[in-house]
């Protein structure tokens, strides 16, 4: 994908409007092909493209002038897929096929074995101290219970829209830490990590938005002799149907002119409005900008 990132840029540069527009939208493709798979590394997977094909689409929007047909693929795809992960429909079906392989697990796996798996970065130690707690009367019974509670409480919370939905960041906080026990089959592998799923959700929801967004101003741009809404509304109802929201708080996108451009952004997973600064590790925004506008 990374590949087709660098090559999208050259396509624009050569003022190759077309090709550039397949790019992203063959990267956009080879993430859509992984939305179905029931495997969380999968999904992961297909979270990431899509910040890069969002990506691809803000150096094309840069460098060239895109043509109705090709905003019009784009808003079309990028709607579909953004539908289908607002739903996390390919989450879902994900972490129940890890619930189904995790129980699986305690059925047909030695104390030991799930120790060594489960404790992969503990020290001898603490492994140890791990079996011998499981091998006491009701401990693996215990933790089996424990841990098929929390993934049923985890998946019915998913029912909740975003931004409601990253609650469960929380709720499966505070279940891990709810562990008084000292085993740390619960704390270091199947339930911290989920955590972090609703935020990657939010993060591709908010590229989504931001991606249909840009389109929405690329086709305002070409209706308005080559100028920019002064604010988001003004695409409503001909090029956006109403104006999208940030995933992460529940707030219309964040959008201003600059010069001749513009900065579109969402909050991001910090919860922070920090006026449109690019993400920087865990801090910043999710930014998309257009510096100058190509002449028509």
């Amino acid at each position: 994908m990374l590949r087709i990132v660098r090559n999208n840029i050259l396509d624009a540069e050569n003022n190759d409007e077309k090709q550039a527009a397949d790019d992203v939208l063959i990267i956009l493709a080879l993430a859509r092909s992984l939305k179905a798979e029931p495997v969380l590394f999968s999904q992961l997977v297909h979270s990431a493209g899509i910040p890069l094909a969002v990506e691809a689409l803000e150096q094309v929007v840069n460098r060239a002038t895109l043509s109705p047909e090709s905003l019009n693929e784009f808003s079309k795809a990028f709607q579909n897929m953004e539908e289908y992960d607002a739903r996390g429909e390919g989450f879902n079906r994900s972490l129940i096929g890890e619930k189904v392989m995790v129980m699986a697990a305690f059925k047909k796996a030695s104390i030991q074995e799930l120790a060594a798996f489960a404790a992969q970065d503990a020290t001898d130690e603490q492994r140890q101290r791990m079996v011998r707690l499981l091998k006491q009367p009701g401990g693996l019974k215990d933790e089996q219970d424990y841990l098929e509670t929390t993934f049923e409480e985890f998946l019915a919370a998913r029912k909740e829209a975003l931004p409601e939905r990253l609650k469960n960041a929380a709720l499966i906080q505070q279940r891990t830490t709810e562990v008084t026990n000292g085993v740390l089959l619960l704390n270091n592998s199947w339930l911290t990590g989920y955590a972090g799923i609703v935020r990657r959700e939010a993060t591709c929801l908010a590229n989504f938005r931001l991606a249909l967004t840009a389109v929405a101003l690329e086709q305002f741009r070409a209706a308005h002799n080559n100028r920019y809404p002064a604010s988001l509304s003004e695409l409503t109802p001909d090029y956006l149907v109403a104006t999208l929201m940030d995933p992460f708080d529940g707030q219309p996108l964040r959008y201003r002119k600059q010069g001749t451009g513009y900065v579109l952004y969402s909050i991001g997973a910090d919860l922070k409005d920090d006026g449109g600064k690019p993400m920087n590790g865990k801090n910043g925004d999710i930014v998309f900008t257009v510096v100058t506008p190509p002449a028509p």
